[in-house]
């Protein structure tokens, strides 16, 4: 019967501090303090995660413009130069303007600065909102990586086979099509900094393994039943 009450104290114990060990407030670095570091860095590689775009959209852009006189004349009204040149310059403008001016993470954190954070409940959810806030930016960043790489992709693909590669100037717009079309779907295995900071932290959070204490527990020893210390390992 000790041995019982032994086994039942211990697991019920056991399941209530399961119960609020919360991997959210486990995980280093937390989700709020990854957001903070994130912050301090946000600036340096703005143009770095933009770059492999930039250059698409740029290729993009430059062989519509080169291609522009050197269009089959079956193919005019299709405009595969200026849908190049626009598709180009609008990523392109928008990723200069993202470099320079765009700081998710910042705004997060200011968002979430005026949250309380004392006790367990005003933590475990302040830390939901900032994981909240890094797979948003994850789902974003994979989304604007797809449509840019295939828009600049389809551009580039439909200018090529509309180019006239009779002359000089036609064949090299048509070869440089070719490259832009390579470039961009090379985009693709380029994932930008915000999908690889939502990946790092989930990778982080699997990896968690932390300590519950749980007092008191009842220890049969050669001298009879006597309290203690028992501890349990979440993985």
């Amino acid at each position: 019967m000790k041995l019982i009450a032994l086994l039942i104290m211990t697991f019920s114990a056991l399941g209530q501090a399961q119960d609020f060990s919360y991997p959210e407030l486990n995980v280093v670095p937390r989700a709020t303090e990854r957001i903070k570091m994130e912050v301090g860095s946000e600036e340096s590689y703005a143009w770095k995660s933009n770059m492999p775009l930039q250059i698409a959209s740029l290729l993009t852009l430059t062989t519509g413009a080169m291609a522009s006189s050197n269009i089959k004349e079956d193919k005019e009204e299709d405009y595969a130069s200026e849908i190049s040149m626009l598709v180009g310059a609008g990523w392109l403008a928008a990723s200069v303007w993202a470099s320079m001016k765009y700081r998710p993470y910042r705004s997060s954190y200011l968002k979430m600065r005026k949250m309380p954070y004392k006790t367990k409940r005003e933590k475990l959810l302040k830390e939901r909102m900032a994981e909240e806030e890094i797979n948003t930016l994850r789902s974003i960043g994979k989304k604007i990586r797809w449509a840019g790489a295939l828009t600049t992709l389809a551009a580039s693909l439909n200018l090529q086979s509309s180019i006239d590669s009779d002359t000089d100037e036609g064949k090299r717009a048509e070869t440089l099509a070719g490259v832009s079309a390579a470039v961009s779907l090379a985009t693709l295995f380029f994932p930008n900094r915000w999908e690889r900071v939502a990946d790092e932290q989930e990778k982080y959070k699997k990896k968690i393994y932390s300590p519950v204490s749980i007092a008191p527990a009842l220890l049969n020893t050669d001298k009879g039943l006597a309290s203690g210390l028992a501890l349990a390992w979440n993985f």
